[in-house]
Formats: C-alpha cells, sequence, structure tokens
C-alpha cells in the first residue's frame, strides 16, 4: 500500500535560453563587458609584440659608428647609437623677463586666475560651488550653472609658448625634428638671474612671475608665468634612430613601427633596450588587468546562465569540481590567457603555446576525469 504521507517534488529549471530571454538586459551588458575586455587584451598584446619585435630588430641591427666626429655614408638607412654631449647652437630667449638659455627648448607656461565650478553632490542635483584657482586652459564662465559673480576674462594677453631650437647635434650628428620633440618629457623650470625692474609691473616669487598686484592674494584674471628648458648644451644623452645622411631620424621597422630612442645621460645599447622594455611593462599589465577585470564582470553579468550550462555539461560541472571557487573568474581568466596567447603565438610559439594549456588546462582535466568516471561506471555495471 502507498504510503499516504509520500509526496513528489518537482522542480522547474529554466533553459539557458529562457533564462537569456528573462535577463536580456543584463545578459546583454554581460556579453558587451566581454568583447570589451577581450578587445582591450587583444589590441594590448598585438601592440605589446610589435613594439617587442621592433626593439629585437633594432638590436640586431643596430651601428655603433667608430667616432662621433665622423659621419659615414655606409651607415645611411641603418639604425646607429650616439652617446655623448648635446652641441646647441642658438640661445632661446625672452628679453621681456630677462631669460635666456642654450637649450633645446624653452617652455613658456602661462596660467590665469580664474573661477572653476564644482557640484555638490551632497546638497542634490543642481547645487554648485565656486572657487579660484590657476589654470593654463581657458575655462568659460559663460557654461557655468550661475555665471553671475564668476566671470572669467576671456582675452589673454600672453599665451604659452615652447620654443625650439633650429640646430642641435651630437658630434658630426644632426637631431632631427621627431627627436627634438621627445625633449618634451626632460623640462626643468628655471628662473633668470636678473630680476624685472620695478617698472614692468612683473614681480617674482617661488620661481614664478607674477602681471598682479599682490602675489600673496591673486584676483581674477592675473597672470602667472613659469619658465622651463629641455636639453641644455653640453648635457650627455643617448640616442637611437636612423641616420639619413647627418641626420637622426626615426628608423621603420619590418612590421612598420618606428623605433627612434632618447635616454639622459651615457647609457650602453643594451641599457637602453632593456630600459625601453621595462617602461612598457607597466602599461602593458595595466591594459591587461583592465581587459581581464571587464571579462570577469561581463561573466559575473551572465553567471545564471553559466550555472544552468554548468548542470547541462557533466565536464564543466567537474571543472568546478577541481576546486575553482568561482565560475566568472575561472571563465574570465581562461579567456584573457587565450587571448594573450593567440597574440604572442607567432613571434614567441613556446610562450603562445604555453599560456593555451595553462587557459585550457582545467577543462582538459576534467574531461579526463569525467571519462575515468564513466569507465568506472560501466565496468561496475558490467560486473
Amino acid at each position: 500500500m502507498p504510503n499516504l504521507f509520500q509526496h513528489r517534488r518537482n522542480y522547474f529549471r529554466p533553459t539557458w535560453r529562457e533564462e537569456l530571454a528573462e535577463n536580456k538586459v543584463l545578459s546583454i551588458v554581460g556579453l558587451v563587458l566581454i568583447l570589451w575586455g577581450g578587445y582591450i587584451s587583444f589590441t594590448n598584446e598585438r601592440q605589446t609584440v610589435r613594439t617587442h619585435q621592433s626593439l629585437d630588430e633594432g638590436y640586431k641591427k643596430i651601428v655603433l659608428p667608430q667616432t662621433l666626429k665622423v659621419v659615414f655614408e655606409e651607415n645611411n638607412g641603418k639604425p646607429v647609437w650616439l652617446a655623448g654631449n648635446l652641441d646647441v647652437k642658438d640661445e632661446l630667449s625672452d628679453k621681456s623677463y630677462g631669460i635666456s638659455i642654450t637649450a633645446v627648448k624653452l617652455w613658456k607656461r602661462v596660467q590665469r586666475y580664474q573661477w572653476y565650478e564644482e557640484e555638490r553632490s551632497d546638497r542634490g542635483p543642481g547645487e554648485y560651488d565656486y572657487y579660484t584657482d590657476w589654470f593654463q586652459d581657458y575655462i568659460n564662465s559663460a557654461d557655468f550653472a550661475h555665471s553671475l559673480g564668476h566671470h572669467n576674462p576671456e582675452d589673454w594677453p600672453i599665451n604659452s609658448t615652447i620654443l625650439t631650437n633650429s640646430r642641435v647635434k651630437i658630434g658630426g650628428f644632426l637631431l632631427g625634428t621627431d627627436l627634438k620633440e621627445k625633449f618634451d618629457e626632460e623640462f626643468i623650470p628655471f628662473t633668470s638671474d636678473e630680476r624685472p625692474p620695478p617698472s614692468s609691473g612683473i614681480k617674482m616669487h617661488a620661481g614664478l612671475y607674477f602681471h598682479a598686484k599682490d602675489v600673496w592674494s591673486p584676483e581674477v584674471g592675473d597672470i602667472r608665468i613659469q619658465f622651463s628648458y629641455a636639453g641644455r648644451h653640453g648635457e650627455p644623452y643617448t640616442v637611437i634612430g636612423m641616420q639619413s645622411g647627418r641626420e637622426i631620424r626615426p628608423y621603420q621597422t619590418e612590421n612598420g613601427e618606428e623605433l627612434l630612442l632618447l635616454h639622459p645621460g651615457i647609457k650602453r645599447v643594451d641599457q637602453v633596450f632593456l630600459a625601453e622594455r621595462k617602461g612598457t611593462r607597466f602599461q602593458m599589465w595595466t591594459y591587461r588587468f583592465i581587459g581581464w577585470i571587464l571579462s570577469f564582470i561581463g561573466f559575473s553579468c551572465i553567471g545564471s546562465i553559466l550555472e544552468i550550462l554548468v548542470d547541462d555539461y557533466p565536464v564543466v560541472r567537474s571543472t568546478l569540481s577541481l576546486g575553482s571557487a568561482n565560475l566568472s573568474f575561472s571563465c574570465s581568466v581562461a579567456v584573457t590567457l587565450i587571448i594573450i596567447g593567440f597574440s604572442w603565438l607567432i613571434y614567441r610559439p613556446f610562450l603562445g603555446i604555453l599560456l593555451f594549456v595553462i587557459a585550457l588546462s582545467p577543462f582538459v582535466i576534467a574531461g579526463y576525469q569525467f571519462y575515468l568516471q564513466r569507465v568506472f561506471e560501466t565496468n561496475h555495471r558490467l560486473s
């Protein structure tokens, strides 16, 4: 006689298609984030590989001139290494401030005391506070929510400028325009030994030149100026680029990348290339992390669909049993490693294959364990 208290419970579990239809927006967001993260990872790795290829090619083909005083024609079109003191011909100056220096570049940085607007989130939407500070770029006060009483003058009587010396040499080699542009990262502030006359209305304080009545209490519209130089005459620099006649220009590598390097100080060839490789690591790992985190968030958005797939496919379910606590983490890491491995496959096949193996190994191991389990169950039934 059947037990009257015995009940059969039926549980309804949606399919992955039904789950996708129910959470359509979240699923679309997840897929977009996964694709976005994959795109960032792929473009980052592709550029990293191209950079490494260019550095490898430059290092293999680099020519060390016998002397810096003589330019040898047989080195035309080849990447060369130069290390020596800068020979700058002319002075760069600004007579209004008594500034004069023999350098590759002279930067006249102009800032103006202006109003700026900040929204107060703690007070609710539409609430703003207004402050004053020094800014290099013009702030249009007409765009303020409350422009009355917060007006910034539009006309700038003095503008920022960067002067570049026309002739810069290391030994007998001229530095080309592209190479001189790289000095923009080396600006050092300085002041003149001469103070402006009182009649000029220019005041000096903390290495800055002020067009103001009171440097301690500036008013809106006041101006301050800072001078900086880059590449002073006689300073040692190391250069790697293509010899074109007497001029050093960018060397175009076989993959289309340009190789043109500038380092302060006297450095050996291997030191320069090692520093360049190290310099790309931070950016490379930053974009790797961004690509992975976007993929992780994307897989988290479709987590419910992944759980259904885990239940439907025993191999995937076995993967989780290996100890991976988070399916989204596992999938995002696997996808990122596959993208990185694919990008490096041609340039460094061993590294690419190794990353493929690491990415797929949990699934391969899980599949093998599932196969052994099925074989064991089959043999057990036959026995």
